[in-house]
């Protein structure tokens, strides 16, 4: 039965990928016009700049929330949370960031990674940042196991004991605390 759902998880995985790459490609054809491509670049402006606006609300909201937390002592976990939002809400403006200092020109394009970067990415060997055993299994990265409970098959990863799944990408992120940039980058020059 788990062979059957991981290969369902799979199947509906790549099916995904897929789709994207598909649908990137239409884009990619539509914005080749030269009026679009201006238009687009603006909509894309528009759009990252009030998702930066987005966050930067988000992580002010944050910073209150564990200020008011740091002032009723709550416990340490909590203020840890907090914390770890914080850190995530930073890469996430950071990246938008990123993202608009290209499209404005502040940026090379040579930091930006291209769909090939990440499908190279997402071909590297899983075993080559895992420990795993003759049975195909690793110590889970998701919730820090001691056992061998993650399944490895065709460069994916599964935790029987905390659910959680994801492809090489997503426990290179894990392992390495990083995030999806800095994870395909480093794959690719590995």
């Amino acid at each position: 039965m788990h062979d059957r759902w991981l290969d369902m998880v799979r199947r509906a995985v790549k099916g995904r990928h897929e789709e994207m790459r598909a649908i990137r490609g239409e884009i990619r054809a539509w914005v080749a016009n030269p009026e679009m491509a201006q238009f687009a670049k603006e909509a894309r402006l528009r759009y990252l700049r009030s998702k930066l606006r987005d966050a930067t609300k988000r992580f002010g909201k944050n910073r209150e929330i564990y200020i008011r937390l740091k002032q009723l002592d709550a416990p340490q976990y909590y203020l840890d949370l907090k914390l770890n939002r914080a850190d995530n809400l930073i890469k996430e403006m950071r990246g938008y960031e990123m993202s608009i200092d290209i499209l404005e020109g502040k940026r090379e394009e040579s930091d930006q990674i291209t769909e090939e970067m990440i499908e190279r990415a997402r071909e590297f060997p899983i075993e080559n940042i895992l420990e795993v055993g003759a049975n195909r299994r690793a110590k889970c990265v998701f919730h820090g196991g001691e056992d061998f409970n993650m399944d490895i098959r065709k460069n994916y990863g599964h935790c029987y004991v905390c659910g959680e799944s994801g492809d090489v990408l997503t426990v290179y992120m894990k392992l390495h605390d990083c995030g999806f940039r800095e994870a395909v980058l480093r794959l690719n020059n590995s």
